[in-house]
């Protein structure tokens, strides 16, 4: 077998006719997630969990890439994948929040791309900064890295300085928009210009995709009151 994704907890390998996921140390809402989005088109061929904590989850895919590398090779993602990436994650968050579990912030590390026929799915894979959600609020008890090229942080994330503290579960929505807006050429936005965290900048990386559905998704994400940002594709 050969390893195409690996990241602290999860890994992802190659079989003969087929992949395995496999879980270190995992929590029940977070297999209940994977499955979930895993199960697009009866993908998934059987699952195990052993003794030893580790849970394995077989697929059928005719490739499976990080979204990494997705970016290199491909040089960017045009529209269509795009908008894949942004139904595909916000459908995860949404499941995740059904569940009263958010996530703190998104990573191009964390997501890898699974093409089966002719689509592309995009998972979500570090179960390391999920965090139960009470009355629209995570209490955070880990550290993160604010200058880590490959996380993209809220502002209100930002502007953390001690731990514990409490957020907001709907900064992801605001990492998403990021994420996807960076996936269009390559560029990431400076959120602490002053005043508009960066919007002038953000509309203008926008512009390949201007007035269409993602665009207005995507702004509706970068709301500066994390209570006025909404998933919604209309």
């Amino acid at each position: 077998m050969t390893t195409v994704f690996k990241k602290d907890n999860c890994s992802i390998l190659k079989k003969k006719d087929n992949y395995e996921l496999q879980i270190k140390k995992i929590n029940q809402k977070f297999e209940n997630f994977l499955l979930e989005s895993l199960n697009i088109n009866n993908i998934v061929t059987e699952k195990k969990c052993l003794k030893t904590g580790i849970c394995k989850i077989n697929f059928k895919a005719s490739n499976v890439v990080s979204l990494k590398k997705l970016i290199n090779n491909k040089k960017y993602l045009n529209y269509q994948k795009l908008s894949y990436l942004f139904l595909f994650l916000k459908k995860q968050i949404l499941f995740l929040k059904e569940n009263n579990v958010g996530i703190l912030f998104l990573s191009i590390d964390d997501i890898v791309c699974i093409e089966n026929d002719k689509i592309m799915y995009f998972l979500f894979l570090n179960s390391n900064y999920l965090f139960e959600i009470n009355e629209n609020q995570m209490l955070v008890t880990k550290s993160f890295e604010k200058k880590n090229a490959t996380n993209f942080l809220s502002p209100e994330l930002l502007n953390v300085n001690s731990i514990p503290f409490d957020i907001n579960y709907k900064c992801v929505y605001f990492s998403l928009a990021s994420l996807v807006a960076f996936c269009i050429n390559g560029k990431k936005i400076d959120i602490y210009k002053p005043m508009n965290w960066g919007e002038d900048d953000f509309k203008l990386i926008l512009q390949p995709i201007e007035n269409t559905k993602l665009y207005w998704a995507l702004l509706r994400c970068r709301e500066v009151n994390p209570n006025d940002r909404y998933l919604l594709w209309i």
